[in-house]
Formats: C-alpha cells, structure tokens, sequence
C-alpha cells in the first residue's frame, strides 16, 4: 500500500506534535528531536512561498511571532552578546512554532483530543515521577519541594500543570461516556493537589484566576437558573474559603503578646538578643532569646548536617 505525499506529511506532522507533547514535561531531548522533525517536514513538504504568504495574512501567529521580535530588539541595548545570543537561540521557538502551526494542515478535532490526553498523560507521569523523587523511592537528591521536578524548572512545570488541568477540563465537558468522565476527574483533581504540593505560587494564582474565568463564561452561557445560581455559589465561596485560609495563617505570623526577651537561659547561658529583628516564626520573634552554644548543641542532635558545615547547596550554615 503506496501512502500518498501529502498524507505521510501530515501523519510525520501530528506524530511529531505528538512525540513534543511528550517531551514537554518529561525530555528536552524529545522536545528537540520532535523540533528538529517539524522544521524538516514543513520545508520538504514544500509550498514555501505559499505557507509565508498564509503566515503573513494570519494575525494570531504574527502576534504570537512578534514576541520573537522583541528580544531582537533588545540587541541593540544588551552588554553581552554572548549571552544575548545564547537567549536568542532558545527563544526561536517562540518564532518557529507560529510559523509551523499556522501554515500546517489543520488537525480534526479528534486529533487534537488525542494529543490533549498524551499531554495530559505526560504531566500526570511526571507528577508520579516527582512524588517519587519526595518519596526516596526514586534515588534523586532534591534540597526542597521546588526540585523535586527533575526535567524541567519548577515553574515551567507548573505553567504545564495548569494547561494540562484545564485541558482536562476541556476533555471532560466533551467525554461521552461517564467512566471516562470519572478518570479525568480524578486527575484534575490530582493535578490540581499536585500544585499544591510543589509549593508553586505562580501556578496556584493561575489556575485559580483562570477557575474564576471559567466559571464566569459557564455563568453567562448558562440559560438555566437553577444551575446558574449553583456556579455563582461556588465563584463565591471559593475565594472565601481561600480568603478565610490566608486570614488564618496571617494570625499565626503576628507577634506573641507573651513573649519576652530574657537575660539567662534555663541551663544559666546568657542570651542575645537583636531587636531590630522583625521576622517572626509562627508568632514568635526569631532575632530574641539567642544562645549560640544551645542552638548548636540542639541543631547538631537533630540534624545529619553539622552545624559549622555547609548545606547540600553548598552554602554556609
């Protein structure tokens, strides 16, 4: 069975697509090999000047494209065109893809449901991965919550976790059958905890702002009142709840009215004291009540660390 041209293109088009979904979350490999694929196909595919023109007459993808520009621009302020051009080089896909996607064959919408579970399907493996890492099970060392994601920076990770629940959300409100609707469920839900757990503040603001968004088209679209009023409900308590949370964790951090600065500790050591010290730790003010041999005596019981050495970052203690 001979394939035609234009049908291996599109196939070579969509698996690539595919194999980048993939290597978002998990591979910067895989995200450049697919890369790599992409420009390849496009330019043998041929049509070239055809594709340019579509591009130009396309605004979203000039948009998009000018983004691009605007770090060319910026050459001819920089002091370090090593660095400079270092940056351009890894912001060409903000010029590529654009190009790519607008002047492609336009993907069915099967197709891109396809490629919405793979990606989804990616970040969800790259949570599990990343618990496993907090776990031990998985023998990378990780100093706090935020390297816990070992293929890519935390907030990019979380950017991908935020797309990744809201295509979900896009999967869910078009699955026809209710066992599927239960699975994407859970891991919405999942995904949406996992933001919580790796501590990212930026992803956590946007996945609720773009909550709030949403509700808010589901509202003006809905035509019945009962369930209208059941959206608002939830807009609302929401924030409230959320609202309520913070409220309490900002009457932990203000200060103990009971807390006193002392002259001599319970084992007779004198204390320091540095009251220009504002910071206080779960009401407490940190900079009171100092005795450097007791702290070191303590810290050197329950840390594996000494306490004249040097943390796994490498800096000072």
């Amino acid at each position: 069975m001979v394939i035609k041209r234009e049908v291996l293109h599109e196939q070579i088009y969509f698996y690539s697509l595919m194999l980048l979904l993939i290597g978002l979350p998990l591979s910067k490999f895989l995200m450049s090999v697919s890369q790599i694929i992409l420009l390849l196909n496009w330019i043998i595919e041929g049509r070239l000047a055809e594709k340019f023109r579509s591009f130009f007459k396309n605004r979203l993808a000039l948009i998009l494209s000018s983004v691009f520009f605007l770090h060319l621009l910026g050459l001819l302020y920089t002091s370090n065109f090593n660095y400079a051009l270092n940056d351009i080089r890894i912001k060409m896909p903000l010029l590529v893809f654009p190009l790519l996607l607008s002047t492609s064959t336009i993907l069915s919408s099967k197709q891109i449901s396809v490629l919405l579970k793979v990606f989804v399907a990616s970040v969800l493996l790259a949570s599990f991965i990343s618990m496993l890492v907090v776990l031990g099970i998985y023998k990378v060392k990780v100093e706090d919550f935020r390297r816990m994601s070992i293929f890519i920076s935390h907030i990019r990770f979380a950017l991908l976790i935020c797309i990744a629940i809201f295509s979900n959300i896009y999967l869910f409100r078009n699955a026809t059958s209710k066992n599927k609707k239960y699975i994407l469920a859970i891991v919405t839900v999942w995904l949406t905890i996992f933001l919580f757990i790796l501590q990212s503040f930026t992803g956590i603001i946007i996945v609720a702002c773009a909550f709030v968004l949403y509700v808010l088209n589901v509202v003006w679209n809905e035509k019945r009142c009962i369930r209208r009023w059941i959206y608002l409900s939830v807009l609302f308590f929401v924030p409230f709840i959320g609202s309520f949370y913070v409220y309490s964790i900002y009457l932990k951090l203000e200060p103990k009215k009971d807390q006193q600065m002392g002259e001599i500790s319970s084992n007779n050591n004198v204390y320091t004291h540095f009251s220009e010290q504002k910071i206080t730790e779960n009401g407490y003010y940190i900079g009171w009540n100092i005795c450097w041999l007791e702290v070191e005596k303590a810290w050197n019981k329950r840390s594996e660390i000494d306490y004249v050495l040097h943390d796994k970052k490498g800096q000072f203690i």
